[in-house]
């Protein structure tokens, strides 16, 4: 586990108040999947634009 990771998961611990995704990143942590960990706390989450809509007024 590289120091950037290793992080992100001390801090995620620190703050994330919901007893199942603590659990989930712990166990994560404790099977050493790595791969899964930085899919989920490091790389950004893609956004389209589905839902968004510009307000025109005439």
């Amino acid at each position: 586990m590289d120091k950037k990771l290793a992080e992100s998961i001390e801090e995620w611990m620190k703050h994330d108040k919901n007893e199942n995704t603590r659990s989930q990143i712990k166990l994560l942590k404790d099977k050493e999947a790595w791969d899964e960990l930085r899919k989920l706390l490091l790389e950004r989450m893609a956004f389209g634009t589905a839902g968004s809509y510009s307000l025109e007024f005439h």
